[in-house]
């Protein structure tokens, strides 16, 4: 009877996104994991998921390099660890792709066990970089695409290296789109350009874990969650489920579990600690000619950063 409720309760994506959803999904609290002496990256660390995710790692005894836009909210927010040797901080907007080169060209020194993408934002208006893309785009795909790549190139990622793109619930509705990335022929819609990113993402994963099998790539999506980015980009849903959505460290739950357990699946989609399906229906599943289109697009990009410049090229349909 438990597991049909639960069926049921999982349906309503109401009662399965939210709080009461983490809670039925994971009813045993993550063991404390030894990072000690491993090597970690996490964007988007100033706050939210990030922030916790961060926390639990340093606090396990793994190193962090803490990226984010705002250097002072890293300094502000990571007081409590007083063993400044368990992290660094970096300030780097991950919209400027030359800057994200250049850190995983010489920010990192030491092998790489676990690398974070969660860095995620949803400007009310359309933001074009000064390199040519939008700024959603820019940060939440090419970056992470950039700066794994160069790790990679760089021979910077620890073999089994753990690489955890943190998607959204909301790509769900959203089939990959990649002919008007910069909405000069379509009006600006922030819900569909953060969606379609996050899309991108769960796809990149895939094709990360195919051309390199040797690290260990996944997805993930973290529910609906009390993050300031919510509340800052979507104040009504805020408001409207308020005490039903998750804590940050419920939304960085299954980062944790990614980082720590010893065998899963590569390149695969994760809610709750469980692999899922990352399409609703076939009309959202990518076609491999989508999958090439995004791979070659960003590698692209990453010939054109690494080259010393960068703008958007042109998309062959």
């Amino acid at each position: 009877m438990k597991n049909w409720i639960n069926k049921f309760l999982d349906l309503t994506i109401l009662f399965s996104y939210d709080h009461s959803g983490f809670k039925r999904h994971c009813e045993t609290p993550l063991p404390l994991f030894d990072f000690e002496g491993m090597q970690g990256i996490i964007t988007g660390a100033s706050s939210g998921i990030g922030l916790a995710a961060a926390k639990a790692l340093i606090s396990q005894g793994m190193f962090c390099h803490l990226i984010a836009r705002d250097g002072q909210k890293l300094k502000d927010h990571y007081g409590f660890v007083e063993d400044r040797c368990r992290r660094e901080f970096h300030k780097i907007d991950l919209s400027h792709l030359s800057e994200v080169y250049s850190f995983a060209s010489g920010g990192v020194k030491m092998p790489i066990d676990l690398l974070v993408h969660n860095a995620g934002s949803m400007p009310c208006n359309l933001v074009i970089t000064d390199e040519g893309f939008e700024l959603m785009f820019a940060s939440q795909v090419l970056a992470p695409y950039i700066l794994t790549r160069r790790l990679i190139d760089q021979g910077k990622l620890r073999e089994d290296c753990r690489i955890i793109f943190v998607s959204s619930g909301g790509m769900y509705l959203q089939k990959l789109d990649l002919s008007d990335l910069n909405f000069e022929k379509k009006s600006y819609n922030k819900y569909k350009g953060y969606a379609n990113a996050k899309r991108a993402q769960v796809i990149l994963a895939e094709l990360f874990s195919e051309k390199f099998p040797q690290y260990r790539f996944s997805a993930m999506h973290p529910g609906w969650v009390d993050t300031p980015g919510v509340h800052r980009s979507m104040p009504l849903f805020g408001k409207l489920l308020d005490k039903k959505l998750r804590s940050a460290e419920e939304g960085a739950d299954t980062i944790l579990w990614l980082a720590s357990v010893d065998h899963y699946p590569n390149g695969k989609f994760w809610f709750d600690r469980k692999e899922t399906k990352s399409s609703i229906s076939s009309f959202y599943e990518p076609t491999r000619n989508d999958k090439v289109l995004l791979w070659e697009y960003c590698e692209c990009v990453y010939n054109k950063v690494k080259e010393g410049g960068a703008h958007e090229p042109i998309i062959v349909q």
